[in-house]
């Protein structure tokens, strides 16, 4: 596969309520994002097959809990998990952390700050691995330009 930014990226939104989903596809198009929708965890499971770039996971799903959805894709992919959730800030945060989400957020949020988060998370998976950190372009004494 070729580079993110030789494609579209995609994103793939595991999301049970339709309202919700129809609103976060069309922020996500609307920023050029290709976009599947997964209404459950099985879904979900089955959308990895597309190989998408990154993850926004709702943690209320009919057949699954988000957090065993989230490990379960983790087992199978260092990709970025994004929580969006209605759940109390707390259960957020446990979530999160238990599948090593990137970030996390508690409905309703900020459109901007989502955006601003997926753009981080691609930017920084497009770096090479041996990509120079901003910290590390630093010369020596006596070495620089």
């Amino acid at each position: 596969m070729g580079s993110i930014s030789a494609r579209r990226a995609r994103l793939l939104v595991v999301e049970d309520d339709v309202d919700t989903a129809e609103a976060l596809a069309s922020l996500l198009r609307g920023e050029g994002y290709e976009v599947r929708w997964a209404s459950d965890g099985a879904e979900a499971l089955e959308a990895m097959g597309w190989r998408p770039d990154l993850v926004l996971l709702d943690l209320n799903l009919p057949d699954t809990s988000g957090v065993e959805l989230g490990l379960r894709i983790r087992r199978q992919s260092d990709l970025p998990i994004i929580i969006a959730s209605a759940c109390r800030s707390a259960v957020i945060a446990a979530a999160a952390a238990t599948v090593n989400a990137v970030a996390a957020f508690r409905k309703p949020f900020e459109p901007a700050e989502l955006l601003a988060v997926i753009a981080g998370q691609l930017a920084d998976r497009e770096k090479p691995d041996d990509a120079p950190h901003p910290q590390s372009r630093l010369w020596p004494p006596g070495h620089g330009p």
